[in-house]
C-alpha cells in the first residue's frame, strides 16, 4: 500500500511539473521559446508595380528550397493605369498597353536560419516584360527633300525589355500570418521596340523613329514593397 501510495504521488507530480512546463512555453511572458521554422509559403503583392512605368499588378509567390534559400517567382499583368506621369523610362508611347512581366529570383537569407522572423536576404533577379497597344500616328512619306505627303497610319507598338538586377532587402512575419518584404536593387536592362500591322505602300519611305525609339541598353534600378499571407 505505501509502495502504491508512492508511485500514485510520483505520478501526480510529474503531471503538475508537465503541466507547469506548457503553461511556461505558451505564455507570452515565458523566458524560453522554442525558435520557430521559417516559412514554406508566402503569396505576396507588390505596391510599388502600380507605379511602373506602366502600371502592373504584380503577384508573387516565394516557397522555400532549403532553410536559408528561397525562390520566388513574379507575374505582372499590365493594368492600363499608367497615364499619372510615372514615365520613368521615358518611352511609355502605348497609350492603351496590354502585357505582362515576369520576375523571378533566388534569395538568400541570413536570420531565419536562427528561427527569427526577420530575415534580410541578397537576391539576384531576372526580369523580362512585354506590352503591346494598338496606335495611330501620322508620319511623312519619302522625306529625303520635304516629304512628299503625310499619313495618319494604324499599328501596333510592342514594347519588350529584359533586365538583371542585384536585390537587398529585408522580411519581417508579423503573428505568423503576415508578411511585410520590402527591397532595392541595381543591374541592367535592355529595351527594344517593334511595329506590326503597319498600313503602308511597300515604295513608302519614312522615319522608324517617328513611330518607336531605338533599342536601349543601361543601368537599371528596382525597388518594391510587398504585402504577402503565409499559407
Amino acid at each position: 500500500m505505501k509502495y502504491a501510495a508512492v508511485i500514485i504521488l510520483t505520478l501526480v507530480l510529474s503531471t503538475l511539473h508537465s503541466s507547469d512546463c506548457k503553461a511556461q512555453y505558451f505564455s507570452d511572458t515565458t523566458y524560453y521559446r522554442e525558435p520557430i521554422d521559417p516559412p514554406t509559403v508566402i503569396l505576396k503583392v507588390d505596391l510599388l508595380s502600380f507605379l511602373d512605368t506602366y502600371s502592373n499588378l504584380l503577384i508573387n509567390v516565394e516557397y522555400r528550397l532549403r532553410r536559408n534559400l528561397y525562390l520566388q517567382h513574379g507575374i505582372g499583368l499590365v493594368t492600363g493605369l499608367n497615364n499619372y506621369g510615372f514615365d520613368f523610362d521615358n518611352d511609355a508611347f502605348i497609350n492603351k498597353p496590354i502585357g505582362f512581366k515576369f520576375r523571378n529570383e533566388l534569395r538568400f537569407y541570413i536570420g531565419y536560419v536562427n528561427g527569427s522572423m526577420k530575415g534580410h536576404y541578397l537576391a539576384p533577379e531576372l526580369l523580362y516584360g512585354y506590352v503591346f497597344g494598338d496606335e495611330e500616328q501620322t508620319i511623312g512619306i519619302n522625306c529625303d527633300n520635304g516629304c512628299d505627303f503625310f499619313r495618319s497610319v494604324d499599328f501596333r507598338a510592342q514594347r519588350r525589355e529584359a533586365a538583371f538586377h542585384l536585390k537587398i532587402g529585408s522580411q519581417r512575419i508579423y503573428n505568423e500570418k503576415v508578411s511585410l518584404d520590402y527591397f532595392f536593387g541595381i543591374g541592367y536592362k535592355y529595351k527594344w521596340f517593334d511595329v506590326s500591322r503597319l498600313d503602308l505602300n511597300p515604295s513608302d519611305v519614312f522615319d522608324r523613329e517617328e513611330l518607336y525609339p531605338d533599342p536601349d541598353f543601361g543601368y537599371s534600378l528596382t525597388i518594391g514593397l510587398k504585402i504577402g499571407l503565409l499559407l
